[in-house]
């Protein structure tokens, strides 16, 4: 029987992200980030692991390869240097960082450009987008060429609705965090 670990290793990965993603929308909206400034801009290196782990996951699923190797620590490279590179964001004050935030919510059209880190927020958006767009088609050509279709996707009914659920999920994941 095949260990499906890949694919716990996989939905466990996106509730976490869907949580944290949910989460920073909660802080947002309810303004809570007056009362906790630490949290400004934590979420943003984790939105950059969302393609790698789903390829990540679908490699897991395609190839019955469990588990991660010194190699694999490269899909994580741009969210550790996103986190360095936000360190001067998070190394400032309760103080700063709230009066940061009353900028933001005072021109809440400019929080593209007043929030960033050393490397201006659209470079972070375009890689990304970049990473999506690259892993989500890595993971596609995985999909389509494993005995994964074969053996479970044999109905054209099934199937469709299979690449139906995949773009759909390659929308909402390019689009959303972009609003």
């Amino acid at each position: 029987m095949k260990d499906n670990s890949s694919l716990k290793y996989l939905g466990a990965s996106f509730l976490c992200i869907s949580i944290f993603f949910c989460y920073r929308i909660f802080l947002y909206e309810a303004k809570l980030f007056f009362e906790f400034p630490h949290l400004l801009m934590v979420t943003s290196p984790i939105m950059l692991l969302m393609a790698p782990l789903f390829y990540l996951g679908i490699r897991g699923l395609t190839k019955n390869k469990v588990g991660l190797t010194k190699k694999d620590l490269i899909h994580f490279l741009p969210a550790i240097l996103h986190v360095l590179e936000l360190l001067p964001i998070y190394l400032k004050s309760s103080a700063e960082k709230i009066e940061l935030l009353q900028h933001i919510f005072k021109y809440e059209n400019e929080l593209i450009v007043s929030v960033h880190g050393l490397v201006p927020n659209i470079w972070i958006d375009l890689i990304r987008f970049t990473l999506m767009i690259y892993y989500f088609a890595k993971s596609w050509r995985m999909i389509f060429r494993s005995d994964l279709v074969n053996k479970y996707l044999k109905s054209d009914r099934i199937s469709s609705w299979f690449k139906a659920s995949l773009i759909y999920f390659a929308i909402f994941q390019i689009i959303i965090p972009f609003q």
